[in-house]
């Protein structure tokens, strides 16, 4: 059971916080891709060297940048238009707004125009630094290769083959994903571009994490290099991070909206950002979140953060409306073995913690809702593949098996969906499949992601 009173705490103070915060993404950033990822990469930063670049360090607020969150239905386009604004961002779903240059001027006239719920500048978004050690690259995986952490969870025993028809799919709100694998890996049918790298229809991934993500939720099991959890799923590549992992928390919230909108073809979301600390982006965000959640009916899994920390204090991993997802260190995909009257890991010690452990990096606490592998997980990376270690690679396991369930059900709601991944299909920390190493485990022990029955 979830027990969030920090969210109330913190929608209450966002009223008055506008205080700089980092806002971070959840796994590794990955400038260890093989040879291929990095051409194909500075391929496309040739491409966009004239784009504009994404300009301080995460969590700066952006001088002349303003989000604009509108009252009811309020036309963006008529809010801008009488205000001189031409927005850059404009929100359509069920809470109307648009986001863009202004200036201070402006963006005072906008918060007192009755039409006008909120105005909050926008800030930097960027990925987390890389997690120290063992981040192995290899160009290549070896043909019909099983990952650890699809293994750990026994991804590979539900008798799932090739999803590719599925009527709806996975949405990964990320950097992009890589639609030219030279393994064909990937099931990209869709997707759009918010950075201001290219034209909307540009989703390619010139940064590596949205392709690893992608891969680990819905890599094909064709026999050709990794398989995901979900194998073959259609992919929807929600780009809002550009080459250089930053971004802009207006973008984020693009992706979301745009979710939304597309509901009818998007089952799950994953979505491995987040923003630490009390402010009012932390609020902004967490609207979109959940009216996409309660509204429109998407399943959102997220990344619970690499801090360390207690994810209550992380937007969006502390939303009641999402499954929030932590790491385990699992270097054999295999289960705990019982020796000396208790279930111990087998496999080899990680650079996160011994076998089947709490891996050290995750966040914990009362907003996480699961445990999935996170620590030494191959997956595709733009031109091949790389094993990277972080939340955001424990996420899209949880995602994969969200899908599946909700491919099972196609009525059960985001709720339901959590529910039963939270209490049927997963394995308790205290069982064989369990682990230990939770630093809150007696007030909140949440079980680890199990995918063999789904």
């Amino acid at each position: 059971m979830r027990v969030r009173t920090g969210q109330a705490l913190r929608r209450a103070a966002a009223s008055v916080l506008l205080a700089g915060l980092a806002v971070q993404g959840c796994g590794n950033t990955g400038p260890t891709q093989s040879t291929a990822g990095a051409d194909l990469a500075d391929e496309a930063r040739a491409r966009d060297a004239g784009a504009p670049e994404v300009p301080g360090r995460p969590g700066t607020t952006v001088p002349g940048r303003y989000i604009v969150l509108l009252r009811g239905d309020a036309s963006p386009s008529d809010v801008a238009r009488g205000h001189g604004v031409v927005p850059e961002r404009v929100y359509g779903a069920r809470r109307k707004g648009f986001a863009g240059p202004m200036s201070a001027a402006q963006a005072s006239a906008l918060q007192r125009d009755p039409r006008v719920q909120a105005v909050v500048p926008d800030v930097v978004v960027a990925l987390v630094e890389p997690l120290a050690a063992r981040n192995e690259v290899a160009a290549q995986a070896v043909d019909g290769e099983l990952p650890t952490g699809v293994d750990r969870i026994d991804g590979d025993l539900n008798g799932y083959t090739d999803l590719s028809k599925s009527a709806k799919g996975i949405a990964i709100i990320d950097t992009g994903i890589d639609t030219r694998h030279p393994d064909r890996e990937l099931n990209v049918i869709g997707g759009i571009n918010f950075t201001s790298t290219g034209r909307a229809s540009r989703i390619v991934d010139d940064h590596g994490h949205g392709t690893h993500v992608a891969g680990i939720a819905a890599a094909r099991r064709n026999g050709v290099g990794v398989r995901g959890v979900a194998p073959g799923a259609p992919l929807y590549a929600v780009k809002v991070l550009d080459a250089s992992g930053s971004g802009y928390l207006s973008w984020v919230i693009n992706g979301v909206d745009w979710v939304s909108r597309n509901a009818g073809k998007v089952a799950v979301a994953n979505m491995s950002l987040g923003i630490e600390g009390i402010s009012l982006y932390t609020w902004l965000l967490d609207l979109y979140i959940s009216d996409s959640v309660n509204y429109y009916g998407v399943t959102y899994v997220v990344a619970a953060g690499n801090s360390a920390k207690d994810a209550i204090n992380f937007s969006p991993a502390s939303n009641p409306d999402v499954i929030t997802v932590s790491a385990i260190a699992d270097s054999d995909g295999k289960p705990r073995v019982f020796r000396d009257g208790q279930w111990v890991g087998a496999g080899s010690d990680t650079a996160y913690g011994a076998d089947d452990t709490f891996a050290s990096f995750s966040n914990y606490g009362s907003a996480v809702d699961l445990a999935a592998p996170g620590v030494g997980i191959r997956s595709t990376v733009p031109g091949g593949y790389a094993t990277w270690s972080g939340t955001s690679m424990a996420s899209p396991h949880a995602a994969g098996a969200a899908f599946l369930y909700r491919r099972r059900d196609p009525g059960a709601t985001p709720a339901v969906v959590r529910s039963y991944l939270t209490s049927r299909y997963c394995a308790p920390q205290t069982s064989e499949y369990g682990f230990t190493g939770d630093p809150d485990a007696v007030q909140y022990p949440e079980a680890l992601v199990y995918a063999k029955d789904l």
